[in-house]
């Protein structure tokens, strides 16, 4: 009558989060610290604050899609491709570096703009990651 599947509550459309809570817990903590740091430093945040907005709301959405992305091909079983792992690698060390090649170029402000919504953003997406996943 009541199959394995309905039992445990895993179904073949549920997905199920592959983090620990604490992930998520301190995700939520950087991403409001984030901007509460944000609002803090710049001189007058209301004229940052749509910079900061969208930057953070791009970052969001591009790491979202990432992690749900690799997150089902996981789930499905296939293997990542060699060009895929290459393209992590890339977009990781881009992260690393990148800000410290922009702080030279870059208005501090615009620069500090960026690195918080970065920060803001990845912190954010894996908060609705949760969520989604849920």
């Amino acid at each position: 009558m009541y199959t394995h599947q309905a039992i445990c509550g895993k179904s073949m459309g549920r997905k199920r989060y592959p983090h620990k809570m604490s992930a998520v817990y301190l995700n939520a903590a950087t991403a409001i610290l984030s901007a509460i740091l944000a609002f803090l430093i710049l001189d007058s945040p209301y004229t940052w604050l749509l910079p900061y907005s969208i930057g953070t709301s791009i970052v969001t959405v591009i790491v979202f899609i990432f992690k749900n992305h690799l997150f089902q091909t996981q789930e499905s079983g296939e293997r990542t491709s060699t060009w895929k792992a290459l393209l992590v690698l890339l977009v990781f060390v881009a992260c690393l570096f990148l800000p410290l090649l922009l702080a030279g170029i870059l208005d501090p402000y615009i620069w500090f703009i960026l690195l918080v919504s970065f920060t803001s953003g990845f912190s954010t997406s894996e908060v609705i990651f949760y969520l989604y996943t849920r």
